[in-house]
């Protein structure tokens, strides 16, 4: 016998373009396939034996031979119905390939799947018979046949005469009937799932997540529950997940994502394995979910195994309403009048941006393209969602011409590009829930929109395809409408004579900038160029501080109780360094007992100064913490809290004890939140004292990410990469819950992710509590301004969403700031420090009006004022405060420092009203120390639309 392969032959163009309308590998299905009307999707079992036509392990070879199995309803055993030409064609939902019966006349040739092509192997005529259907193919004139009428699970499907028997028979499988054996159930009530997990191990990465599938046999939605790298424990291990609601009606399982490499990493798309997949031969289960509990180990190496084991439960949801998508609409869209519903997710109702999770970028419809380009909320980066009966056209703001697949093409690859909006297969896309993202999907092929060239496809200016859904990155979207943009504004880019590396807020307003010796790069020397800014008069001076012999680039900063600002190591690794607002003056103080560079500091509750780690300068390792006393202008080393206690194992020790991300606690204590996964109580009485508490959730090392308590005992950790340069950054962000004191073990939970993955980023506390991130890079790389993230994003404690801000003019990557200054405006600045190096040397800043700063209808926000403040400010006490009109709450903003995306001095704790005259207030100041730390500190006052008043100073003595 010839190969499939020996016997293909080539179609006519014609028919090329009729059969590329009418296949898809996981297009919408609204019903169970209905021969007569050579329509529908599902299952296809045979007649006599009960089984389902199967696609073996789903595989998307050429040639592979149709065989019989248990009906599972997976995508491997879903078949959809499409008309051609006087018969229909059957495409398989694992694999987009076509039922084929080979160039072949002879009786037993097998019945195999191929690329779909407009042949008459492909063309089969449905006829009733023996309460089901023969298939009969056109090219031979025979029928599909299971060999031998035999009933076991893997008969293989041959072409035979046909004879009306009943192994010729096939009838259509009602495809939420079909249960997996009990791993996909679809249930008239609805059923909400709870998986506990209780073991994570092994070698390679991996996730766990439910799903649900689509009629189709596509997957609808899914929701990851468990992720676990090499060596960490996972979040949520012996904690139920959050529930996981199935629809009625709707088929779930469990699947599981394996990166399978050698280095334990992420890197590469995972393999996928699903728990209705027939064959797929990892996981073991006892019990059953729904008559209480059910236990799942899963392998993750191809085999059997306990890698992961979780007990799943199962619940009744009744009235669940399914909310998938399956619902086909009754609007037929045209590009301009919109449809009532279409399937799948729904999108927006106005004008969106489509975000790229892997790269950043925004699809855009600029110079009549179809490209990825930097997000910058541009006119050509918006999209208009349609609906019509059958998916959405995705129309652009600037062309009016929808997104399309070219010529309709079914094949991985095929071009994604505009053309006049209709209501074709290959113009129509559905949006699928991916954990927090959406996969948009091409109703004609089932295939996912991505940027070309895969994994890498992160440059600006790649086009777009489509290729097989698989989960990975480059096929997650976020799609933001109004209602994910905030009113913002920026002021034009202010030209200084240095790069702004480090920088602090002072008692008076002013800004205090410095870089290294040399105002543009940096070497190595004993002086540091200055600029003191004042943003009342807009004025800058330029100092060129000599005196001290300190070389100030790359050190620990934080501002110490009297306003002062402390300067530690740096290139002038032991030195310690003081400038004093009060009298614009630098000077020295006691050197280091350790020298360092990128070592972190902060003020402590007792007023003394707090630094650790630092292995950029002096040498590597050996970093221990040290504290420093105003008073006795002394250093003590703590030898308890050692250096590399503190560091990421995952990395060298530099960078792994680089950038710690440090916040006092009451009565000396200090959290220790990060870089490293691993977070640390730490005492500083005596020789100290260092006490793990556990890891951050499933977060890894995540150098030149950022961390800001937001409120007391709370904190915000944001982005981040695994390595100092060279490698992609995250977007995972956590909330940190630190209340229970240096005693207890904090509280970490995943939070919303970034719009953006970035590092070397900058995050500015508002008085709201708002975080602003603005600035970096989605690959981290020092020095260049490559793959910037020019769209600043806003986080909301109250709402825990994220949404988009005006962009930036200059990116702000490797040595950029970014400040909350006391107006309520944000300034970030910076970038570069590298002389010639190709433009990314940034000796200026731009400053943000954050959304509070307006109103309802976008403009200027009318703001209350404070008028008049009590003199005496006592912890424990309360401070009288009045205003020029009513308001409703006040917080206080520390004065802070920040370089290299660190700023530990930055925290915000919320006023209480303890009572109130007219619009005089009396405010409840906290009574410890380790909440409302010793120092200079920004009060504003807010009115019942969160506007704030421009800030006055208060001491915390």
């Amino acid at each position: 016998m010839q190969s499939a392969r020996a016997r293909r032959i080539d179609s006519p163009r014609s028919l090329l373009v009729l059969i590329a309308a009418a296949t898809g590998a996981a297009g919408p299905a609204f019903a169970d396939v209905d021969f007569a009307a050579r329509t529908g999707s599902g299952p296809i079992k045979a007649a006599h034996s009960g089984l389902c036509l199967t696609v073996p392990g789903g595989t998307t070879t050429n040639g592979a031979q149709i065989e019989q199995q248990t009906c599972t309803g997976s995508a491997a055993q879903t078949w959809q119905a499409k008309p051609f030409g006087n018969g229909l064609i059957l495409v398989n939902q694992a694999t987009g390939q076509c039922l084929d019966s080979m160039l072949s006349y002879n009786q037993g040739n097998p019945v195999i799947q191929w690329t779909c092509n407009a042949s008459a192997q492909q063309t089969w005529a449905a006829s009733p018979q023996g309460g089901g259907y023969g298939l009969k193919t056109a090219y031979s004139g025979q029928c599909a046949d299971v060999f031998g009428a035999q009933t076991t699970s893997g008969a293989k499907l041959i072409q035979w005469n046909c004879s009306g028997s009943a192994n010729q028979t096939f009838v259509p499988v009602a495809s939420a009937s079909t249960t997996g054996g009990g791993v996909a159930a679809g249930t008239a009530t609805g059923t909400t799932l709870t998986a506990t997990p209780t073991a994570a191990n092994g070698w390679y990465a991996k996730e766990m997540f439910f799903f649900t599938r689509a009629a189709g046999g596509t997957i609808a939605s899914q929701t990851t529950f468990l992720s676990y790298n090499f060596g960490t424990t996972p979040a949520g291990m012996n904690t139920p997940s959050g529930p996981f609601a199935v629809p009625a009606g709707a088929t779930w399982g469990i699947g599981m994502r394996v990166w399978p490499n050698a280095d334990k990493s992420r890197n590469g798309t995972p393999s996928l394995v699903y728990s209705d997949t027939n064959g797929q031969g990892v996981l073991t289960t006892s019990g059953d979910c729904a008559a209480g509990t059910r236990t799942d180990s899963w392998g993750d190496a191809g085999t059997k195994g306990s890698n992961i084991v979780y007990t799943l439960t199962c619940s009744a949801a009744a009235g669940t309403t399914a909310g998938i998508g399956t619902s086909p609409g009754t609007g037929g869209g045209t590009g301009t009048t919109a449809g009532t519903t279409a399937p799948g997710e729904p999108a927006p109702t106005t004008a969106s941006i489509l975000i790229n999770r892997r790269s950043g970028n925004c699809l855009d419809a600029g110079n009549g393209a179809l490209t990825q380009q930097i997000c910058r909320d541009l006119a050509s980066q918006n999209w208009t969602f349609v609906p019509t009966a059958s998916g959405y056209q995705i129309k652009s703001a600037t062309t009016g011409n929808c997104l399309a697949v070219q010529n309709a093409d079914t094949a991985n690859g095929a071009a994604l590009v505009q053309q006049g909006c209709s209501t074709a297969a290959n113009a129509l896309f559905r949006l699928r829930k991916l954990d927090k993202w959406l996969e948009i999907v091409a109703t004609h092929s089932g295939r996912c929109l991505s940027p070309s060239g895969g994994g890498d496809g992160r440059d600006s200016g790649r086009t777009l395809v489509q290729w097989d859904c698989d989960t990975a990155d480059p096929q997650r979207w976020t799609v933001l409408g109004a209602e994910g943009r905030a009113p913002s504004s920026w002021t034009g880019v202010r030209t200084i004579g240095i790069v702004p590396v480090a920088g602090t807020v002072l008692p008076n307003g002013k800004l205090m900038f410095w870089a290294a010796e040399q105002r543009d790069n940096f070497s190595s020397g004993v002086n540091t160029w200055t600029t003191l800014y004042d943003p009342a008069t807009d004025q800058a001076s330029e100092r060129n501080v000599t005196q001290t012999g300190s070389d100030m680039f790359c050190p620990g900063t934080n501002v110490l109780p009297d306003g002062r600002v402390l300067v530690t190591g740096g290139i002038t690794a032991g030195f310690a360094t003081v400038y004093n607002p009060a009298t614009d003056t630098w000077s020295r103080v006691a050197n280091m007992n350790i020298t360092r560079g990128y070592n972190a500091s902060t003020t402590l509750s007792n007023g003394d100064s707090f630094t650790y780690g630092g292995s950029w300068s002096g040498g590597a390792g050996g970093k221990d913490a040290e504290v420093w006393s105003s008073a006795s202008n002394a250093w003590r080393v703590l030898r308890n809290v050692k250096g590399n206690d503190a560091a990421d194992p995952s990395v060298p020790i530099y960078p792994g004890d680089t950038h710690y991300w440090l916040f006092a606690g009451p009565n000396g204590s200090v959290f220790h939140a990060g870089p490293s996964a691993r977070m640390n109580w730490i005492t500083t009485s005596g020789d100290g004292s260092l006490r793990s508490v556990g890891t951050r959730g499933s977060d890894r090392f995540a150098v030149n990410g950022t961390a800001t308590m937001y409120d007391v005992g709370k904190i915000y950790k944001a982005g981040g990469a695994p390595a100092y340069t060279g490698v992609p950054a995250f977007d995972t962000t956590y909330t940190i819950d630190i209340t229970a004191g240096p005693n207890g073990t904090p509280t970490v939970a995943e939070a919303a992710p970034m719009l953006f993955a970035r590092t070397y980023m900058n995050s500015v506390l508002l008085p709201d509590g708002d975080i602003v991130t603005a600035g970096g890079q989605n690959v981290a790389a020092q020095f260049t301004d490559n793959l910037p993230v020019m769209m600043p994003e806003i986080w909301s404690p109250r709402t825990g969403k994220v949404r988009r801000l005006a962009p930036m003019a200059v990116p702000r990557n490797y040595h950029s700031i970014g400040m909350l200054l006391a107006d309520g405006r944000v300034l970030f600045g910076g970038g570069g420090l590298c002389g010639g190096c190709g433009g990314a040397n940034h000796p200026n800043f731009e400053i943000l009006s954050p959304p509070y700063l307006f109103d309802a209808s976008g403009n200027p926000a009318s703001r209350p004022s404070i008028t008049q403040m009590g003199s005496n400010v006592t912890l424990g006490g309360t401070f009288a405060v009045t205003t020029d009109r009513t308001v409703t709450s006040f917080s206080a903003v520390r004065l802070s420092s920040v370089t290299h995306s660190t700023n530990n001095d930055q925290r915000r704790v919320p006023l209480a009203i303890a009572s109130t005259s007219g619009t005089t207030y009396q405010l409840a100041i906290p009574g410890e120390r380790g909440t409302m730390l010793p120092g200079t500190w920004m009060l504003f006052a807010m009115d019942a639309n969160g506007v704030p008043s421009v800030a006055k100073t208060i001491r915390i003595q």
